[in-house]
Parts: C-alpha cells; sequence; structure tokens
C-alpha cells in the first residue's frame, strides 16, 4: 500500500459516494517542513512513496501553502508508479475542479486507471460517477460494472450498491434473490460503523431474506 490513506480516497469522489471523511493517518502520511525538500529530491528519483507525500503536503496545504496544482504534479508522478490511491486522488481534483482544473475527460481516466490497479475505493466511486451522471453520461449498464468490480474486491459499500441495481433493475436484469446475495455479501464485508452509515435496519431486512432462501 502507499502513503495514503484509503479513506482519503473515501473522502474524495467519496464525497460523491456519501463514503467516511478524511482519517486521522493522512496527517502523519504527509511530509513535515524538514523533510518535504528531501522527500521532493526522492520523487524526482522516481520515489513513489516520496511522490505521494509531497503531493498529499500541496493538497492538504500541510506545512507548505496549498496548491492544488503542485499536488496534482506529484500525485500524477505517484500514479505513474502505479500508486492507485494517488490515480483516485488525482481524477477526483480533475472532478471538482480543485484549483481551476475542472476535466471530465482526465477524470475518468485517472479513475479508470485507479480502479484497473484493483483500488476497491476507486472502482466503487467510478461506479457512482456512471451511477449518478457525475462528470459522465449516465450509464447504469457501467455503473453495475464498476461495482461489481469493487465488490470483487471486498468492498461492502460497492456490494450494497449492486444490490441495490438488481432490486431496481437498474443497468442489469431485476432479481430479488442476487439482490439479497449482494446484501448479504456487502454485510460481511464492512464493518460495524459502515453498517450504521448504510442503514442496518433495511440491510438486516435483506440478509434476512437470503439466510431464510
Amino acid at each position: 500500500m502507499s502513503l495514503l490513506s484509503r479513506s482519503l480516497i473515501a473522502f474524495g469522489l467519496l464525497l460523491v459516494s456519501f463514503a467516511s471523511p478524511l482519517g486521522t493517518a493522512v496527517a502523519a502520511n504527509t511530509a513535515d517542513e524538514s523533510s518535504l525538500k528531501e522527500a521532493t529530491t526522492k520523487c524526482l528519483l522516481q520515489d513513489r512513496d516520496a511522490c505521494a507525500s509531497v503531493g498529499m503536503a500541496y493538497y492538504l496545504g500541510q506545512n507548505v501553502a496549498q496548491n492544488y496544482s503542485l499536488a496534482t504534479e506529484y500525485l500524477t508522478l505517484a500514479c505513474d508508479l502505479q500508486d492507485s490511491d494517488c490515480c483516485g486522488l488525482v481524477g477526483w481534483i480533475y472532478l471538482r475542479g480543485l484549483g481551476g482544473t475542472q476535466n471530465n475527460e482526465l477524470a475518468v481516466k485517472f479513475y479508470d486507471k485507479a480502479c484497473a490497479l484493483q483500488n476497491n475505493f476507486a472502482c466503487r466511486s467510478f461506479g457512482t460517477m456512471y451511477l449518478r451522471g457525475y462528470g459522465v453520461s449516465p450509464n447504469h449498464a457501467l455503473a453495475a460494472k464498476y461495482f461489481a468490480q469493487s465488490c470483487e474486491l471486498q468492498y461492502g459499500p460497492a456490494c450494497i450498491d449492486l444490490a441495490r441495481m438488481y432490486e431496481q433493475g437498474q443497468g442489469v436484469e431485476q432479481n430479488e434473490s442476487t439482490a439479497a446475495e449482494y446484501y448479504a455479501k456487502g454485510m460481511g464485508f464492512m464493518t460495524q460503523e459502515e453498517r450504521k452509515n448504510f442503514h442496518v435496519l433495511q440491510m438486516n431486512g435483506k440478509l434476512k431474506a437470503s439466510q431464510t432462501a
């Protein structure tokens, strides 16, 4: 794993997919003032974690002036070195136009790469983009595809998203039995806190349906 916490990616597109906020681990993953110069030098030597650290420092404005342009530059270098978290965050920067860099085409490119690198948060967020039409034309079939990828990577909320699509027949053939299976699968992957965030009472109903089928 890279130095970026996964909860950061949940915060990015996750504002789109209504996931958790920034985690406390993020601060520890950025370069402090004394090490920022060293990390910048290491990044130029293709040290992936150093690029991620510098990019996060500029993204958060920690020990340096916040600068989304420089954040994008260093996070992209880390992404080029196969850091899936950084790819997802660059996609978020372009999607939201942080620092005046709004570009839906590039947002799709970086989220697609993050998902291809098996980042389950990014796959789920990419699916949410297609489900709700954020930066792309709505496409329920593609939404289901990316939710399925994320679910296979054991991200519970994506399994719940896919279950709802089967329940409603969005992008997939309506199938209550398959929906119940994905609800149960998602519940199994989720933490107690995530279950609360996904309306446990409703989810429990689907889980019981699966268990008694």
